[in-house]
Parts: structure tokens; sequence; C-alpha cells
């Protein structure tokens, strides 16, 4: 990397972003062919961390989320609870949802839905093989919410905990 403040790159080849900025990584073979390639790193990625906690099952009690790029760390106690979390969005803002329940099992028995204030529906998860992803794109400025809940024959006997990584552009 010709800036390291901004990318780094391993003994491995991996390229890791640390900063926005722009740099240079050059590849070269064995053979001594060379490549150079110009990263422009945009965004600068900031881990938060939240707790699911209870009561959330309503519009009303939803735990509120006010950090892109939030991890959600929670868990659903039965096939009839239900997560709800608020957020803040704006007109053109793009929000993306990643979640991972911690037994790749209970994956098919997991739904990712996203309302409006009028908790019209959105959008809702597309189930991949051991986690959901949901995008959507925010027609005007307002509360949104998220919710989080097992399909009614979800065969939970004890609390199943997941992990959910949220953020917008």
């Amino acid at each position: 990397s010709s800036n390291p403040s901004v990318v780094t790159v391993d003994d491995t080849g991996l390229i890791l972003a640390m900063n926005p900025g722009v740099s240079t990584i050059t590849t070269r073979t064995d053979n001594g062919v060379s490549t150079s390639y110009l990263l422009h790193v945009y965004y600068q990625y900031q881990a938060y961390l939240q707790d699911e906690f209870e009561e959330n099952e309503s519009f009303s009690t939803a735990n509120i989320i006010t950090q892109n790029g939030t991890t959600l760390n929670g868990s659903l106690r039965s096939n009839q609870d239900i997560d709800i979390y608020k957020v803040y969005l704006f007109k053109g803002d793009s929000i993306s949802v990643f979640l991972s329940p911690e037994d790749v099992e209970h994956v098919p028995f997991y739904f990712v839905g996203f309302v409006d204030q009028n908790q019209q529906l959105l959008s809702m998860s597309l189930e991949l093989n051991t986690y959901h992803i949901l995008t959507s794109s925010v027609p005007a400025n307002g509360y949104y919410y998220l919710f989080i809940m097992a399909l009614p024959n979800a065969p939970f006997e004890e609390p199943s905990i997941y992990e959910s990584f949220i953020y917008w552009e």
C-alpha cells in the first residue's frame, strides 16, 4: 500500500481499509508482472453494539437504533416472540440488515421485516444459507421499524440467540 494509514495489506494479500482516503495497491506475480490499483476509501466504519431489551414487542415499545453500523444482539424466546427496532432515516437512504441466528438450523424459522410509520411493509428478508438479508430504499424522512420474528412453526424450545448488523447510506 502506498498509504498504510488508509489501506493495509497483510502477507496473504488481505486488504483492510483503515481510514477515508486514497491509496495505491500494487500486486506482483512470481514471474515479476505487476499491476496497480487505486483504492478510494469513503467511509470509516465504527462498530456500535446494542443489546436487545424487553419489552420490545410493539411499535410503541420498540428499541431505538441511533447509530449507523449497529450490531444488535438479541433473542427470540419462543415462536411467538417479536423484537421491534425503531430508526430515523432520510429520503433516499438505503438500509441493509444482515441477521444470523447463533444456531444455523434456526435460519429457516426467522423473518425480518421493514415497515414505515403506518406499519406498511416495505421490504422483507431473503433467506440465504446461514443468514437473512434485507435491503430497502427509504421513500421519505421519518421513523421506520425493523422487526425480527420467528415463524409460527419454529421449533424453539429455548431462546434462539441472533446477531443482526444494520447500516444505511
